[in-house]
């Protein structure tokens, strides 16, 4: 999956699945098929939006990319989101767009880089406050911390303090078991 400026495009491949299919024409259907599936959730998990084109493995026969086609649009149609699939082209694309919501998982969690001005980006473990929105909370439904009335005023929630000396020192605990148990079933 690659984001550019004017759309998104995803490159679908075999990779070294070479299939136990009759033909290479039924594996990459297969795989064609199961791509399909993980491209609705992945769109749904990203929140992409705008002009999307999806490169799928070459089929050989139209019944097979019709059969792709109707994968991808039955997948898509558990997203709420407004969309738009055109057909299956001769070189195996599938042009769609995707109504943008708000900020995708790369806008929410990278900034612009600022060596090259924005032809590349820097990512974060955690969400960034983007300047193009007043509230970065307005896209997750509101601060977290501010109830807001059917007004729209707003009262303070108590905010949640760090976990205590003992929480921590169980979930240190916690993880040297699990270093412990990783680094013995890595000896076996």
């Amino acid at each position: 999956i690659d984001r550019t400026e004017a759309m998104t495009t995803i490159d679908v491949n075999t990779g070294r699945f070479i299939g136990k299919g009759k033909s290479l024409e039924e594996t990459v259907t297969r795989c064609n098929l199961e791509a399909a599936e993980e491209i609705a959730r992945q769109l749904r998990l990203r929140d992409i939006g705008g002009m999307v084109m999806i490169d799928f493995v070459d089929m050989v026969m139209p019944a097979n990319r019709d059969l792709v086609l109707r994968r991808l649009i039955e997948c898509l149609a558990r997203d709420r989101t407004k969309h738009q699939v055109a057909e299956v082209t001769s070189l195996g694309l599938v042009q769609m767009t995707r109504k943008r919501i708000g900020q995708g998982l790369v806008e929410a969690f990278s900034e612009e880089c600022p060596t090259c001005k924005g032809r590349g980006f820097i990512l974060h473990d955690e969400p960034t406050v983007n300047a193009d929105y007043d509230d970065p909370y307005a896209l997750k439904g509101g601060d977290p911390f501010i109830r807001t009335n059917k007004h729209g005023r707003g009262t303070d929630v108590q905010v949640p303090q760090g976990s205590s000396a003992d929480v921590k020192a169980k979930l240190a605990q916690i993880a040297a078991a699990a270093v412990a148990a990783n680094n013995a079933e890595s000896e076996e």
